[in-house]
């Protein structure tokens, strides 16, 4: 093994993959039912895993959104430093184009999703006008 390279451990194995199940049930329930048709109990159940565990990695249904949409953005700019990488030689624009055509390809792809998230981030974290959490 290489220096600096550690083998994960068995917990942290275990916190992976509950992450993941998390994760792939937020997106797939989130296809199937739209993001206003899906409860954080409906994500723990596809999940397996307990209501409390959930709000261990996401506290919010804004916070699994975002798990969501950063796994589609890292896919997204994988594939566009691969196509960067593609241009090298071709002048200064064309790699970055190429890195950022599928991240944007990805906010076309799921504006409404990105755009609920936005707004129940933003809204999650403001008192109302009353004084009142929203």
């Amino acid at each position: 093994m290489g220096r600096g390279h550690m083998p994960i451990g068995r917990r942290e194995r275990a916190k992976q993959a509950k992450r993941e199940r998390i994760t792939t049930a937020a997106r797939e329930l989130s296809a199937e039912h739209g993001v206003s048709g899906v409860t954080t109990q409906q994500i723990a159940h596809r999940a397996d895993v307990a209501n409390g565990t959930l709000y261990l990695y996401a506290s919010t249904k804004a916070e699994l959104l975002i798990m969501v949409q950063n796994e589609k953005f890292a896919a997204a700019i994988d594939v566009g430093l691969a196509a960067a990488n593609a241009t090298v030689g071709q002048g200064a624009l064309e790699p970055v184009i190429a890195l950022l055509r599928p991240v944007v390809e990805c906010m076309r792809n799921t504006p409404r999703t990105a755009a609920h998230t936005c707004t129940n981030s933003s809204s999650a974290t403001r008192p109302s006008p009353t004084g009142k959490r929203v």
